[in-house]
């Protein structure tokens, strides 16, 4: 790998796995890894830092960058600039969605039209999210969220509530929303919230206020990954179940900060924790299994603890994950052997990677 600190994984349409790093863009098509100068051939003055990738699995991908949003058409082999500037995006089906401080962009058929300004111009957008009705839903750092109707209605919520780490759609089309210090709330279908606390006199709550990630299993079960555990909530029953991590026990959590989630083909969860630890667990059967101590397989890595973030899964349930310290990772659920992928690695495809299926969300750091 090009440069070791990943910050976004994307799958596309051919199968080929782009990865967004601190010293730009780095492209795997099954066999090697290779460093993409044409990005910067293309666009001189574009910024190194790849902060996010995305795309319309149509032949366009998207590239998130301090200096803006880049374009690259995959037929043409052509990267090019349509924005300057950029906070936050997100494609639906129809466009891609911008954010950058107040302002809401879309860009749609090759045109970038201004959408909606929010209406404190003080607001910084940082995640957006957009139903099926095609309703807008906003996170913000410092404002709560905005939802922003088709027809351009704005109504302001959780005003008071500061750093939306993520806005989750269910398959019931309810907004779960994750927040840095308050917990996690619901916005029902009649735009009703509720809030769910840590509370040190119940057992039927979320272990911490420090939300981290938010996934839903087959069942219909939420999964939410905290500062202090992972959680699972009953829709039906409306409960809360904790799972903790008991020191030294090999069935539970291997670490208390979990810090991103995902669901593979088969419905099993996968944990990324704060301190480099990976669980799986199947929700049916709410075993833990496959810990991984980072510590023991890097002795030579410049921090002991990678910080597993997004991960894609490939059509034979093999997992690609990308840490914030140690490069890139490839773990075979087969074998059930985890493997450093190195800048000059050149790897046998064990695949050629259904371009329909790749799981994975971004994840940052909190300050």
């Amino acid at each position: 790998m090009h440069q070791s600190t990943i910050h976004a994984m994307y799958q596309d349409e051919f199968g080929m796995i782009w990865f967004g790093t601190k010293r730009g863009l780095v492209r795997y098509d099954g066999t090697q890894m290779k460093f993409i100068q044409k990005l910067y051939n293309d666009i001189p003055d574009a910024e190194e830092l790849v902060r996010s990738i995305t795309g319309d699995q149509n032949g366009n991908i998207y590239i998130e960058t301090r200096s803006g949003i880049i374009e690259y058409n995959i037929k043409q082999d052509h990267f090019r600039k349509i924005t300057p500037y950029s906070q936050c995006m997100y494609y639906s089906d129809s466009c891609l969605w911008i954010g950058y401080k107040n302002t809401i962009y879309q860009w749609k058929n090759n045109i970038l039209k201004l959408h909606l300004q929010l209406p404190k111009e003080s607001c910084i957008i940082d995640c957006i999210t957009e139903t099926s009705k095609g309703n807008l839903y906003i996170g913000t750092r410092d404002d709560g969220i905005f939802l922003i109707r088709r027809n351009k209605d704005t109504k302001q919520m959780l005003a008071n509530i500061n750093q939306i780490r993520q806005l989750y759609i269910d398959s019931e089309q309810k907004i779960w929303v994750a927040t840095r210090r308050n917990g996690l709330f619901l916005i029902d279908s009649d735009e009703n919230i509720k809030n769910y606390n840590y509370s040190e006199n119940s057992n039927n709550c979320i272990s911490s206020d420090i939300v981290q990630s938010i996934c839903e299993d087959n069942a219909g079960n939420l999964w939410i990954a905290t500062f202090n555990g992972l959680n699972k909530y009953d829709k039906k029953e409306r409960k809360f179940l904790q799972y903790e991590f008991i020191n030294e026990n090999a069935y539970t959590l291997n670490d208390a900060s979990i810090y991103c989630l995902m669901k593979d083909q088969q419905g099993t969860i996968w944990s990324g924790s704060f301190y480099g630890e990976i669980n799986c667990f199947h929700p049916e059967h709410s075993t833990f299994s496959y810990h991984f101590v980072t510590k023991d397989i890097m002795p030579s890595s410049p921090s002991k603890h990678a910080i597993f973030g997004k991960t894609v899964e490939d059509n034979e349930g093999n997992l690609w994950m990308a840490t914030e310290r140690d490069g890139l990772y490839f773990f075979n659920t087969h074998t059930k052997a985890l493997k450093k992928l190195h800048s000059q690695t050149t790897c046998k495809p064990y695949i050629w990677i259904n371009p329909k299926t790749s799981y994975g969300s971004e994840h940052y750091l909190a300050d």
